[in-house]
C-alpha cells in the first residue's frame, strides 16, 4: 500500500492544457503493516481537458525511499532506494464556475433588520 501527500503547482490553470510540478512524501507498507518505508517524491505531469467535466492525466515521479539498515533486506540489492514512477489516470469535475455563478444569484442578498431607535 502506499500513501501520498503532495504540494502540486499548475503553470496555466484557466487553459485546456494543464502543465504541472509537484513535490511531496509517502508511506509505503506491505501486508499488515508489518514492515513500512517512508518515502519523498517528486515529478511532473499534464492533464487535458478533453470536455468540460473530464480530464485526462499522464504523469511521471521519481521516488526516493528511506530504507532503514533493517529493511534492506525487502529491495534487491542496498543500492535499490529509488524508483521512477509513471501514470495515466483521468479526472471527473462535478459543477463549476456556472454553478456557482447560479447559486449565488439565487442568494437573497438584503438582510431584513429592526432599526434601534433610542428613547428621547
Amino acid at each position: 500500500m502506499s500513501f501520498d501527500l503532495n504540494l502540486e503547482i499548475l503553470f496555466s490553470p484557466y487553459t485546456r492544457f494543464l502543465p504541472f510540478l509537484f513535490v511531496g512524501g509517502g508511506y509505503n507498507t506491505s501486508n499488515s503493516f508489518i514492515s513500512t518505508v517512508a518515502r519523498a517524491q517528486g515529478g511532473f505531469g499534464f492533464e487535458v481537458l478533453l470536455t468540460k467535466g473530464v480530464g485526462l492525466i499522464l504523469f511521471g515521479e521519481y521516488n526516493y525511499m528511506f530504507i532503514e539498515d533493517h529493511l534492506v533486506c525487502l529491495m534487491a540489492d542496498e543500492t535499490d532506494d529509488a524508483l521512477l514512477r509513471g501514470g495515466l489516470s483521468s479526472n471527473l469535475y462535478f459543477g463549476g464556475k456556472k454553478k456557482k455563478e447560479a447559486l449565488f444569484r439565487k442568494m437573497k442578498t438584503v438582510i431584513n433588520y429592526s432599526l434601534i431607535i433610542p428613547y428621547n
